[in-house]
């Protein structure tokens, strides 16, 4: 369409191809089309083929990145640590232009997982003068979700209250209702406009029938033996000036919001002399495996072995009008397409069987319907409001141990678990958690972006002097599991999306190191709540513990 746009010509006179791309985490939704568009508009001007390749630091200079985050708060509670009421204002830096402001994702997620009677979370974005930013993996949701966990340590510290007793204590009710975030649908859907929109009535609110943090917390608390650590954390920092651990525990929910319209064409084909599969859908493979779970939806619709399915790559004239492959829906909307278009496959084949009487082989099968003349292929588009919104659930500990004259840390141990209702993928799934939890981990400790304080150039455009996690900064122990017997019966083969929940889960880690920091300036006198900046890199840990530096006596 973009490029349409540019060359003023019709649509249907540019033909895209994509077979996977190398990761996108949001840029790639419509930042991509500054490249695009250039290598288009140069080809139509010479008449010859044009490839542009783009290097990391020209890349993360256009593209700019995830907007930083600036949030206040006020929170009322009562006695016992029951949230009464919370306002807040988010502010988001969207760079010189407000193209993909992220504060507008926020609010709604605010509440995360928890009950308060009384909310008003404003959000705003700010222009400087830096690359425009742009949306990155959990956009807003990520920023609302941890604002809350931020919120519930403040109070847990102030009423001497054990963190994790606040978090159970203001639980969600089974039933409860949470906000559908609006901004977000528009975001995602800014072509079909408000208008339309608000023609689809989309709802307001999903209902939560239960929440299975509670359960989940338990469970925790029992496999990683979170009391026994805590005890132990506790002696060592006791028994230790300089070096300090830090364990914590922290829940969300994360609200998958799917758009009323949010189209994925797909068309599955059946070939008659073999039985094989071809598959195309209107997502992208970027690594998250969508490729993988739509192959094995269809072999299971079609009750056929993986074998014989094949995924082509996606075209816009085969999945014309799809949506972006973004906010984790990109996997459940294009399984549910191709779910839904091999069952009316599968429909016309069970009644070949029954025609003939008995059950054949698969190529029997189908070499047999074709003979009889049965359309081996279907092409389908998921109507308005047929996949559903729902929440995911997850809870994460993680326990660190900090050095404190150099701020260096270690995280020894991570134990999570993620609602991922019946996983349609569960070796697909686990690695989609395991990479969103380290990339928030990246976001909130190693990644500090540099500015030249005069004209705002992006200074850190690569991994020279911008720090991605390495092996020696991911979890030493690293457990994750995919919660059991919860399946979602609203979702796809009664799944949960899990490529984006589990960012959130890194801010355990910013938990933990608080602890840590905490007993080292009670030990150098200065005791009590503390504001903490992100990312915290082992400078801004170093100086927060307040090392004096005529406490450094040899003795």
């Amino acid at each position: 369409m973009a490029i349409g746009q540019v060359l003023g010509i019709s649509d249907n006179s540019v033909n895209v191809t994509v077979k996977r791309i190398g990761g996108g985490f949001g840029a790639k939704i419509d930042q991509c089309n500054i490249i695009s568009t250039a290598a288009a508009l140069a080809a139509t001007t010479i008449r010859k083929p044009v490839k542009i390749v783009v290097d990391l630091d020209t890349n993360m200079t256009i593209y700019g990145g995830r907007d930083p985050f600036y949030s206040t708060y006020k929170v009322g509670v009562d006695d016992q640590g029951l949230l009464q009421a919370v306002q807040a204002t988010i502010t988001s830096d969207s760079g010189y232009t407000g193209t993909d402001p992220n504060c507008p994702l926020a609010p709604d997620c605010v509440p995360s997982c928890y009950a308060c009677p009384n909310f008003l979370v404003t959000p705003q974005f700010v222009l400087t003068n830096t690359s425009c930013n742009t949306y990155c993996r959990t956009p807003g949701t990520f920023e609302g979700v941890t604002l809350m966990e931020e919120i519930l340590d403040h109070v847990a510290a102030t009423l001497n209250i054990d963190p994790i007793d606040i978090r159970k204590r203001n639980l969600m009710l089974n039933g409860s209702t949470m906000r559908v975030n609006h901004c977000l649908l528009r975001a995602r859907a800014r072509l079909a406009g408000k208008e339309a929109l608000a023609a689809l009535k989309a709802p307001l609110t999903l209902t939560v029938p239960k929440n299975f943090i509670s359960d989940m917390i338990d469970q925790l608390m029992t496999s990683a033996d979170v009391d026994a650590r805590k005890q132990a954390v506790a002696e060592f920092n006791q028994a230790n000036r300089w070096k300090k651990r830090g364990i914590a525990l922290m829940s969300m929910s994360w609200p998958h919001s799917v758009d009323l319209r949010y189209p994925f064409s797909v068309l599955v084909s059946i070939n008659a002399r073999d039985g094989s599969v071809a598959v195309s859908h209107g997502g992208t493979e970027m690594g998250q495996g969508i490729n993988t779970k739509v192959a094995q939806v269809a072999a299971y619709q079609l009750k056929a072995d993986m074998d014989v399915v094949t995924i082509r790559p996606t075209n816009t004239h085969v999945n014309a009008n799809s949506s972006c492959t973004c906010g984790s829906k990109g996997s459940d909307v294009a399984s549910y397409s191709v779910s839904e278009a091999c069952k009316i496959i599968q429909a016309r084949l069970d009644e070949v069987e029954a025609s003939v009487g008995k059950k054949l082989p698969w190529k029997e099968l189908i070499l047999t319907a074709w003979n009889m003349g049965v359309n081996l292929s279907e092409k389908y588009e998921n109507g308005p409001g047929e996949v559903k919104s729902y929440a995911v659930f997850g809870v994460a500990c993680s326990e660190v141990e900090l050095d404190v004259l150099t701020g260096q840390y270690l995280v020894t141990r991570t134990d999570l678990i993620e609602d991922a209702g019946r996983s349609l993928s569960p070796l697909v799934d686990v690695g989609q958690v395991e990479g969103g939890f380290i990339m928030g981990q990246g976001l909130l400790t190693t990644e500090k972006p540099i500015y030249d304080p005069t004209t705002g150039k992006k200074l850190s455009a690569g991994t020279w002097n911008y720090y991605i996690p390495t092996s020696h900064d991911i979890p030493a122990d690293f457990r994750v599991t995919l919660l059991s017997n919860a399946p979602n019966p609203i979702g796809v083969l009664s799944s949960k999306v899990t490529a984006e929940p589990p960012v959130t889960l890194s801010f355990s880690i910013v938990m933990a190191l608080r602890q840590a920091i905490a007993s080292a300036r009670k030990d150098a006198g200065t005791p009590g709540w503390f504001n903490m900046n992100s990312p915290l890199t082992v400078e801004v840990l170093q100086r927060l513990c307040l090392v004096d530096p005529s406490s450094l006596v040899i003795h």
